[in-house]
Order: C-alpha cells, then structure tokens, then sequence
C-alpha cells in the first residue's frame, strides 16, 4: 500500500471535517470518501472514476493532487479499480450479470403488463355488470388492485381530511467564520465552518436543532421572516420551529 487513504483521513480530521461536510461541500458521496480513505479501490468500475474522485478528493483537502495519483500509479494492478465489470473476486463475470438482470426486468415488465390488464379487466366489469343504478366516475377513481386480483377504491376523504405537514425554511448567514451543527428532524444534516459571508438554506418538516460557536456571528430568516442575531458565544440546543427560535 502507498497509505494514500492514512493521507486522506489524517488531512480530514486534521481540517475537522466529517462525510457530511465534505459531501455538502465538495459533492462526493461519503461511501465514495469512505472506500477512498480504506483504500479499497476496487469499488470503482475503472481506473478513470478511481482518478477522478481522489483527485478531487485530495484537492479539496489541500493535499498534492499530482503527487497522490503518482502514488496511486505506484500500487500493483490488482490493488486498483478493476476495468469493464465492477467485480469483487468470485464474483459471476459481467456478461451473466448482464443476463440476470435482463431477466429480472424482462420478468418484471410482463408481471406489470399482466396487472394492468386484470385492473382493465375487472374494472369494465363494474360498467358491465352494473345493477343498473348510474355509476359515477368518481366511483372508480383511485380504484386499486390488491394482489389477489380483487378491486378495491381507496378512501380518498381519509386522504383530504390528513394534516398537511408544515414544511420549515430555514436561512442562515455567517458575518465572519462560524462553526455550526444544524440537525432537522432529529437528522444531522450540517457539521462545520460557515464562512464569512457564506448563507446557506435547509429544510425541515418539523424542527430544527442547533448549536453554534459563536452566536453573534450569525443571522437567521425562517420561512421568509428576518429573526437577526440570537446572542453571543456558545450556544447549544437551539430549537427553531414554525413559531419561531426557541433558546435553552
């Protein structure tokens, strides 16, 4: 091994970032971040997308992109990316991998057609069969087909008296650096520096939770609404909900 993935995580962690982040940022998957670091370069389905992604990788941590790919040229064939098939070892070669899944979605298509046809089928029947009061068509909207093949009309008065779900909008703009972790809906979704300057927009359904390195660094509009600066230092446990920022 050239440890060019004990590069990476030490130049990651050095810099303090997690997946998320670097996702965020640099728009590469954390499974793509995590098989870089363990260098386990036969994820890749070639060398190109293996070249690609490091490179990118590396330059985003401020390492030598040229000298990483130069190590990487370095390691033995069987260490990187293995070419036209994307395959572990004894795994089925890719031709009868091929062959399988045509299989799969030839199945699934002619399963689908057939359902379709029974729904017709058992639909017109309705029409047909008809006691002889008038039928509406708002009698055979939604009408489903369960797996036994018997037609069933879903409650669509259930569905219009359902709450909506208050969607949340949440803007936040950073005066100098600033660490924040933002969780919505009990989700992770941000951990790191916003920069001076730097807004940034998420979403929530129901909630946010905040916590931030210095408060008075930050500005806030939530669902349109100007709220402006919270405190100062650090803060932990912010909740931010439709009605407004909650302090702990």
């Amino acid at each position: 091994m050239a440890n060019i993935g004990i590069k990476l995580k030490k130049a990651r962690q050095k810099l303090g970032y997690e997946y998320d982040f670097i996702t965020q940022r640099a728009k590469i998957h954390p499974k793509v971040l995590q098989v870089l670091e363990d260098e386990d370069f036969g994820y890749f389905k070639s060398t190109l997308y293996l070249r690609s992604f490091l490179g990118k990788y590396a330059r985003f941590l401020g390492l030598d992109e040229d000298q990483i790919l130069s190590e990487l040229d370095m390691l033995p064939p069987e260490l990187k990316a293995r070419e036209q098939g994307y395959l572990k070892p004894g795994s089925m070669p890719g031709k009868f991998v091929l062959i399988f899944k045509t299989a799969i979605l030839s199945l699934f298509i002619v399963s689908s057609i057939y359902f379709i046809f029974l729904g017709v089928k058992k639909t017109l029947a309705i029409f047909i069969d008809h006691d002889g009061s008038d039928l509406k068509i708002e009698d055979v909207v939604n009408v489903g087909i369960r797996n036994d093949g018997i037609i069933e009309a879903e409650d669509i008065a259930a569905k219009k008296s359902a709450k909506e779900v208050i969607t949340l909008q949440l803007t936040i703009k950073a005066s100098e650096d600033c660490w924040i972790q933002l969780r919505a809906d009990n989700k992770k979704i941000f951990d790191g520096i916003l920069k001076t300057n730097q807004s940034e927009i998420w979403n929530a359904e129901g909630e946010f939770e905040l916590w931030v390195g210095e408060a008075s660094r930050l500005s806030f509009i939530l669902n349109g609404r100007s709220i402006g600066p919270i405190g100062r230092g650090i803060i932990k446990g912010i909740k931010i909900t439709s009605d407004g920022i909650d302090l702990p």
